[in-house]
């Protein structure tokens, strides 16, 4: 802020004063108070503008950055039968990967590492969970699996009807 337009404030501060409550003089301090909240509010309402572009921009970029992670992906972004499977690997995905965020998050280990069976100095390694939570974790897998083969061959029936 220039010295001009804090000595506009400034004056304008004062005669508000003097019109709503009588001859009330600022002194130093309360003209730099003054002044300090201004500038805090002003740098406030920037911030507060600077993010909501940047969360603008970054929802006008998610298609285009949707298109090329089904490219890199191996998919092509046209086909709507490629659009639907890596959406499918995609939810595969972000299930395991919340899988392993809890098992981090409680302290065991992974089930890729148990998976693998072995560390790596080739010993066994001991479960984290038990074999019934293993089980409930792949038939949840397997029901996301069929759900998304059902949806797959209602769509082919459906074109295959209307054509």
């Amino acid at each position: 802020m220039s010295k001009e337009n804090a000595e506009y404030w400034v004056k304008r501060a004062s005669d508000y004063a003097k019109a709503n409550h009588g001859e009330v003089t600022m002194s130093l301090l309360d003209c730099l108070k003054v002044m300090a909240n201004m500038r805090t509010s002003g740098l406030k309402a920037i911030v507060t503008t600077e993010r909501l572009i940047e969360k603008l921009r970054e929802e006008s970029r998610k298609p285009q950055e949707f298109r090329y992670t089904a490219i890199m992906s191996g998919f092509d972004p046209d086909d709507p039968k490629d659009i639907e499977e890596l959406h499918r690997t995609n939810a595969i995905q972000e299930f395991n990967n919340a899988r392993i965020t809890a098992e981090l998050k409680a302290g065991n280990r992974p089930l890729p590492a148990i998976a693998d069976g072995f560390e790596e100095d080739e010993t066994e390694i001991e479960p984290f969970v038990e074999e019934e939570e293993l089980t409930e974790e792949k038939e949840l897998l397997r029901k996301v699996t069929s759900v998304f083969e059902g949806v797959e061959i209602l769509q082919e029936n459906g074109s295959q009807l209307i054509s």
